[in-house]
């Protein structure tokens, strides 16, 4: 009984590119959402001066961490 009771206590994972995994890796970064990284991404590429640098990386790093790319 008490073995059951640890397995049900593991968190439970989360699907990469769901919006389950949107809202979880929001909180690491800022609040930021799937659609506002993309936005970034794309007018920091049009007007470089749009978006500071450290915004991009961390629009980049938003996008890798919800798709779960590999990122070392």
């Amino acid at each position: 009984m008490a073995r059951k009771q640890q397995a049900d206590d593991k968190p439970k994972s989360i699907e990469f590119r769901t919006p389950a995994m949107e809202a979880y890796v929001g909180v690491g970064y800022g609040g930021m959402t799937l659609a506002k990284a993309e936005l970034i991404i794309k007018e920091r590429k049009e007007k470089p001066d749009s978006w500071p640098y450290e915004m991009l990386e961390k629009a980049q790093g938003f996008i890798e961490a919800y798709n779960g790319k590999k990122m070392f």
